[in-house]
């Protein structure tokens, strides 16, 4: 109404926000979190931190840009110890940024703001058509979510399984040991699925997230062999 190029919506704690694009669309959490990853890039070297069970979004993004990505807990101290370690530029999990030399407990909205407004400076397009593109380039990703309810032998074997390969990223490297904590992130050449134990005894939940629904097929049928067996 206000012919604005952007909105912005602040929680009253200051931790959250929320963007409005030029054609009034609120933009996914991820995009705008690409966003201010890219302002980021030139002011560190390090790699992106990861929550393990963040999207592979990310590890996709930082890999085009010579960057790698880095896993750990969802936990913040976790994430900022992380950041420390790496000299990371920016640590993500589900709606949230941290920036590293904040070293918030919380994360900082009006930084996060002003980092994606600098970026939107050095780009001629609408908002709009930013959000299009990205959502061309990596909303396509196919996502399952499993519930499993097994027995306690089964429920330890399955979870052995998914500890037998190390925690990888997509380009093979190794990365930060979430296995033994919060879950159980396991990646792909096109794909990942993340292992947690839900509020119910013995039952998981299993995310699974891959390029392609052929891709994504073939995870399931990897992982309903195992729970076969």
């Amino acid at each position: 109404r206000e012919n604005s190029d952007a909105g912005f919506a602040m929680d009253d704690s200051g931790e959250r926000f929320f963007l409005i694009d030029d054609s009034g669309a609120v933009w996914p959490g991820e995009w705008v979190q690409v966003m201010i990853y890219q302002s980021e890039l030139s002011k560190r070297k390090g790699p992106i931190v990861c929550a393990v069970n963040t999207s592979n979004v990310f590890s996709s993004f930082a890999k085009e840009n010579g960057r790698k990505a880095l896993f750990t807990t969802t936990k913040e101290k976790d994430l900022l110890n992380a950041l420390k370690k790496t000299n990371g530029i920016i640590a993500v999990k589900r709606g949230n940024i941290t920036i590293p030399f904040i070293y918030n407990s919380v994360p900082d909205s009006l930084y996060c703001i002003v980092s994606f407004l600098n970026q939107l400076q050095k780009n001629s397009q609408p908002l709009s058509q930013i959000r299009n593109e990205l959502d061309t380039k990596y909303g396509q990703r196919t996502k399952r979510t499993l519930t499993l309810q097994l027995e306690k032998s089964e429920h330890s074997r399955l979870k052995n399984f998914f500890r037998e390969e190390p925690v990888m990223n997509l380009a093979g490297s190794p990365l930060v040991g979430v296995r033994d904590l919060q879950g159980i992130r396991t990646d792909y050449e096109n794909g990942s699925w993340f292992w947690a134990n839900t509020e119910e005894e013995n039952q998981i939940e299993i995310t699974m997230e891959a390029d392609t629904k052929i891709a994504l097929q073939e995870m399931e049928q990897d992982l309903l062999e195992q729970v076969k067996k």
